[in-house]
């Protein structure tokens, strides 16, 4: 009996791991890649873009001379 309640015990501590991890979002990297343009397809320097998952900021960029 002793033996099944522990490994109950280790299970349920390594699902509750594993979704504070998924729910941290620990480990996930991302990238983004392109060119901000006007109408006439001529790159827009300066543009601040601002990255955000709900309220949390994530981090801002800004474009250079070519838009990108």
């Amino acid at each position: 009996m002793e033996l099944k309640r522990r490994v109950c015990l280790g299970v349920t501590l390594l699902l509750v791991g594993l979704l504070i991890v998924g729910c941290l979002g620990v480990g996930k990297k991302y990238s983004v890649s392109g060119t901000v343009v006007d109408s006439d397809g001529n790159g827009i320097a300066g543009v601040e873009l601002l990255f955000a998952k709900g309220s949390e900021s994530l981090g801002s960029v800004t474009t250079g001379e070519d838009g990108k």
